[in-house]
């Protein structure tokens, strides 16, 4: 199951992040100078303008200070892209409880999020294009950010299959593959469109393609007055 596997990878993050804690406080300031600077750096001028040393010259701290803080380059990097973004934790929050609309409606609205914000498709593109060259970025950007939100979603996608929102035969993992396929060509593909209204819309379509029933709400009838007879 889905939420099993999450709750694995939560697991081994938080174990990771205990081992990684050094001995005495971290200065939170610092980190976020230096997690600011990084994001700037990578959306502005891709991975080969963001070394280490670019990072500490725009945070204004020593190349030293960041390397007791990360072990990478690359875990630098993606754990500012991850800060820019909700953490699987928080889109799974209360799924249980959750009526059919709130649920599609939590799916549609992560989505847009995703595809209207003018960083995220900055990122997206970066991140596409240090590929080739440097596939130990796009593996710790796998680890780390993709694969515990691609279970966060293939749990709300069984939690939707539970409440007869998808058919029973639907392949969740294979879906979440397929609609994440889709929202990555729109963001990159239709990069002026930002219009939160008609991303709602499109998603909305792609979902049902998708197999999804969308819930329709329920609209309170006016009651309109009773007509007089026409006079002759």
């Amino acid at each position: 199951m889905a939420e099993d596997r999450y709750k694995r990878a939560k697991s081994i993050r938080t174990t990771k992040d205990k081992k990684a804690s050094p001995g005495r406080p971290r200065d939170q300031l610092v980190d976020e100078a230096v997690l600011r600077a990084a994001l700037e750096l990578f959306s502005e001028y891709g991975i080969e303008g963001a070394s280490i040393g670019q990072i500490a010259n725009r945070a204004g701290v020593a190349r030293t200070t960041i390397y007791r803080r990360w072990s990478s380059r690359e875990d630098l990097l993606v754990n500012a892209i991850e800060r820019t973004r909700n953490f699987p934790e928080q889109l799974v929050e209360g799924l249980e409880k959750m009526q059919p609309d709130e649920l599609v409606n939590l799916i549609v609205e992560a989505g847009v999020d995703a595809l209207t914000q003018t960083q995220f498709r900055k990122l997206a593109a970066r991140l596409i294009e240090a590929s080739p060259n440097h596939p130990a970025l796009m593996s710790a950007y796998e680890n780390k950010y993709m694969q515990p939100r691609r279970l966060a979603f293939i749990r709300i996608f069984e939690k939707a299959q539970a409440q007869g929102l998808l058919p029973q035969n639907t392949d969740v993992e294979i879906l979440g593959d397929m609609i994440t396929g889709t929202m990555l060509y729109y963001l990159l593909f239709q990069p002026d469109e930002r219009n939160e209204a008609k991303v709602r819309v499109y998603l909305s379509r792609l979902f049902q393609q998708a197999g999804f029933r969308i819930p329709h709400k329920k609209q309170k009838q006016e009651s309109k007055p009773l007509s007089r007879g026409r006079r002759t």
